[in-house]
C-alpha cells in the first residue's frame, strides 16, 4: 500500500546508503556498495560530495575512484567529525 501525503504529491525516494565511521579507524578509500551502483550510470562523475545526514557543516569533495568493478571515494581521510 502506498501512502499518498497530504499534499497529493508522491515523493520519489532517491538512492542512498549509509557507512558506520569510527574516527578511530578510518582507511585511504570508503568503498561504494555494489547495490548502490546499480541505481548510478556507469559514466560516474570524478567528483563528489559526502555528507552528513541532518548536517549543514560537516561534508567532504572526494575524487570518485572506478576499479575492477569496485568504486571508492577517495580524499576523505584526515578530515574529523
Amino acid at each position: 500500500m502506498v501512502r499518498i501525503p497530504k499534499n497529493g504529491i508522491e515523493k520519489k525516494q532517491q538512492p542512498s546508503f549509509f557507512k558506520i565511521m569510527f574516527p578511530s579507524y578510518s582507511t585511504e578509500h570508503l568503498r561504494i556498495p555494489p547495490k548502490f551502483l546499480r541505481h548510478i550510470d556507469y559514466e560516474l562523475s570524478k567528483r563528489a560530495t559526502l555528507k552528513l545526514k541532518r548536517s549543514s557543516v560537516y561534508s567532504w569533495n572526494v575524487k570518485v575512484i572506478r576499479f575492477r568493478k569496485r568504486c571508492v571515494f577517495q580524499g576523505w581521510v584526515g578530515r574529523s567529525f
